[in-house]
């Protein structure tokens, strides 16, 4: 009787030790994930505003955003015409405009992120996962859309989410 009294609780206590080392190793990963989610999307939209802003400024606010972002005077136009800066070169777009990359929403276009040009011109690598995707809208503000929401997905990342 003593002995399985002990058995028990040994059991118990093994099944609680081994709840607790799991719920250890698992509650790190996603908080890490969302955590550097979150981190390089504040430091991309702090770079793409400053980006934005000081473009505005160099071309003496001629250019809209969207033109800014897309490189692209005139979108609608079958010959587009690439954007210059002062100096008269060429301005690399943020985003892409191809057709099935972009997305409208409550009047509002949603781009997809040209990941290489945001590490070239920004400095900014954003994180490459085959289940999320980056947009900035035609008002320069960053949204990610995903494929299956990730575990690590709370309601803080709600107000970034575009479908």
């Amino acid at each position: 009787m003593i002995n399985l009294k002990k058995n028990v609780i040994i059991g118990i206590l093994i099944v609680v030790i081994l709840g607790l080392i799991a719920s250890y190793l698992l509650a790190p990963k996603y908080s890490t994930e969302s955590t550097n989610i979150m981190k390089v999307a504040f430091e991309a939209q702090v770079k793409v505003s400053e980006y934005i802003g000081k473009l505005r400024s160099d071309t003496f606010d001629v250019y809209t955003v969207e033109q800014l972002i897309t490189s692209y005077r005139d979108l609608e136009k079958e010959e587009k015409e690439v954007i210059k800066d002062t100096s008269g070169k060429e301005i690399s777009p943020l985003v892409s405009t191809e057709d099935g990359d972009i997305k409208e929403k409550d009047e509002t276009k949603y781009y997809k992120a040209n990941m290489s040009n945001f590490a070239t011109i920004l400095n900014v690598q954003l994180i490459n996962d085959s289940n999320l995707t980056w947009y900035l809208s035609d008002s320069g503000v960053i949204k990610l859309s995903y494929k299956v929401k990730p575990n690590w997905w709370t309601d803080e990342f709600e107000v970034m989410h575009i479908n």
